[in-house]
């Protein structure tokens, strides 16, 4: 696990958004970076497979989505988008949701993995990612995710990685969480 100087360690809450995280599955490096003026474009150019842009965003491309989301605060919570990268090559975006002020937890929004990269694990790596940096931060008891209840591929991938059903949303999806103690990724 590599973090920078704004890792969520030492993030309060609005403070800056962590830096990113990394984990090795299936011999592959996989990062979450930070979606920024420099990369964002790289980002813009992850597309959603046929049929699956109705799981996770309304419009295309979904780095757009959650960056205006990021910037409008949206919920009127700090929103912090992610590039996944394998070694430096961009290959799905999501956003975590800093949740922490109103129940101690974070919530996954948006995990896409981009049509020509899905099957190789890039999904499976990047959820760990995501459960490491909520287990860094302070005052995080919980990772939070919402998932459309015909998307078995994506539940199936979510409760192998511990999350749990814990109800179902206002608009249907299902509610899954897992716990974050302190003391890195589950492996496994």
């Amino acid at each position: 696990m590599r973090t920078g100087a704004d890792s969520p360690s030492t993030c309060g809450i609005g403070g800056l958004a962590p830096s990113g995280a990394e984990v090795t599955y299936l011999c592959r490096v996989t990062e979450l970076v930070p979606i920024t003026r420099d990369n964002w474009r790289r980002a813009a150019r992850i597309r959603v497979a046929e049929g699956q842009l109705r799981f996770v965003a309304a419009y295309e491309p979904v780095a757009l989505v959650i960056l205006g989301k990021a910037f409008v605060r949206d919920a009127n919570l700090d929103w912090w988008p992610y590039l996944i990268e394998d070694a430096g090559r961009a290959v799905g975006v999501l956003a975590l949701l800093d949740e922490r002020q109103l129940n101690c937890g974070m919530a996954l929004f948006h995990l896409t993995i981009d049509a020509g990269q899905q099957r190789r694990g890039y999904g499976r790596a990047a959820v760990r990612c995501a459960v490491e940096l909520a287990r860094q931060a302070e005052n995080c008891d919980r990772l939070r995710l919402t998932v459309h209840p015909e998307n078995q591929p994506a539940i199936t991938l979510y409760q192998s990685e511990g999350f749990v059903v814990d109800g179902i949303d206002a608009e249907g999806e299902l509610r899954l969480s897992t716990a974050t103690p302190k003391g890195g990724i589950r492996r496994g």
